[in-house]
């Protein structure tokens, strides 16, 4: 089955890829960077501080 890698959309074969669902070291290295300068977030509440 081949995927499509979310950051660069290459086509990789699911089974043989052990960076799934990215198609290489690199593009989940690329991935984890955004995540680290807080470019991808994930929706929240603010908390009620009364």
């Amino acid at each position: 089955m081949k995927i499509t890698c979310p950051n660069c959309q290459k086509k990789s074969e699911w089974e043989e890829n052990l960076d799934r669902p990215f198609c290489s070291k690199r593009c989940k290295c690329i991935d984890l960077g955004h995540w680290a300068e807080g470019d991808y977030r994930l929706p929240a509440e603010e908390a009620d501080e009364s």
